[in-house]
């Protein structure tokens, strides 16, 4: 049988903007085709965010799931005041699936 190429997902192909409304969190997310457009690829870094109040102060929370692979990935969590692109990390975790 011959190869061929799909058309029936392209209405995900592009970049998202993505919300859960049971709580505002916002996540960005972009699908594109590869290896010959036979193949959808999820973005390599998956983000949400959310606004919050810590000690008072209005902020962007962010989680953020990158490096990701069969056996591993690195998960951030960040914070920064409303409004700012000056994201402090809070932590960074290392995945490594057992064998």
């Amino acid at each position: 049988m011959p190869d061929r190429v799909t058309t029936d997902f392209d209405f995900w192909v592009g970049r998202w903007d993505v919300t859960d409304p049971s709580d505002g969190s916002r996540g960005h997310n972009t699908i594109r085709r590869i290896l010959g457009g036979k193949v959808l690829e999820e973005s390599a870094v998956m983000r949400l965010e959310r606004r919050d109040v810590v000690n008072g102060n209005a902020v962007t929370q962010r989680m953020e799931w990158s490096e990701i692979g069969p056996d591993r990935l690195v998960w951030q969590w960040m914070r920064a005041p409303v409004g700012s692109e000056d994201f402090q990390l809070l932590w960074r975790l290392h995945y490594l699936r057992r064998t």
